[in-house]
């Protein structure tokens, strides 16, 4: 992200949620975290505390 080039989230990320679907299952906290990243990208927020964003992974999983 800082040298201006997207990630690998779709690749890896998405790759987890396709596979987590494919089986009928969910996976909320890679979508979060898919989620986050993309925003990242487009110039939302980059900088998270290990416990901000642990929280916010945590409220995708409804804990």
């Amino acid at each position: 992200m800082q040298a201006g080039r997207r990630t690998e989230v779709d690749w890896l990320n998405g790759e987890v949620l396709r596979l987590a679907r494919s089986q009928g299952r969910e996976a909320p906290v890679n979508g979060r975290l898919l989620e986050l990243v993309r925003a990242a990208e487009q110039g939302g927020r980059r900088e998270w505390s290990g416990e901000a964003l642990l929280a916010e992974l945590k409220g995708a999983q409804g804990l």
